[in-house]
């Protein structure tokens, strides 16, 4: 009997990009897809487009991919599910927005994943913003812009510091 691997309708991340825009390739559950079908041949692979889709194909599955979001009722279904990945870095967001904690998975004995560095240059790039924002004192730069009265201040530079990184 073939295994089901079902890729949810929400497991892309469209968070860092505006509605209409099209996303790339690399950021798609199209490049999940592809991978499983190159590297797991006789893996039975679906790509649920909608959430009606998920639904109807979770009866059956195996394995689940899926985005930040995974409701009780849809996994319930799932009676052959023996994994869940999540498509972020951790998964505390994940249980935060749920109605499913990781007791549930547990008692059903369902193994939960996520992908680690999924966001590890978003929160680089987010670092480097913070740095030249707080070393500049830009919100004090944001609210005489916003107060339309302004005053000479003195701005730090980053050119000479050592930055060390904990975590």
């Amino acid at each position: 009997m073939t295994e089901k691997f079902l890729i949810a309708h929400d497991f892309h991340d469209t968070r860092f990009f505006r509605p209409g825009e099209d996303m790339p390739y690399a950021f798609t559950s199209a490049l999940l897809r592809d991978e499983l079908f190159k590297r797991v041949p006789d893996l039975d692979v679906v790509w649920a487009q909608t959430e009606d889709e998920m639904v109807r194909h979770i009866v059956d599955a195996d394995y689940l991919a899926v985005g930040d979001e995974v409701k009780r009722a849809v996994v319930e279904r799932g009676e052959k599910l023996r994994w869940v990945h999540l498509s972020s870095s951790g998964a505390d967001h994940c249980f935060k927005v749920s109605d499913v904690d990781p007791a549930y998975f547990r008692g059903r004995g369902i193994m939960v994943t996520i992908s680690p560095g999924a966001v590890s240059v978003v929160l680089a790039e987010q670092v480097l913003c913070f740095m030249g924002m707080f070393s500049r004192n830009m919100l004090r730069a944001l609210r005489q812009q916003r107060e339309r009265h302004w005053e000479r201040y003195h701005g730090g530079e980053l050119y000479g510091m050592t930055m060390g990184i904990i975590g």
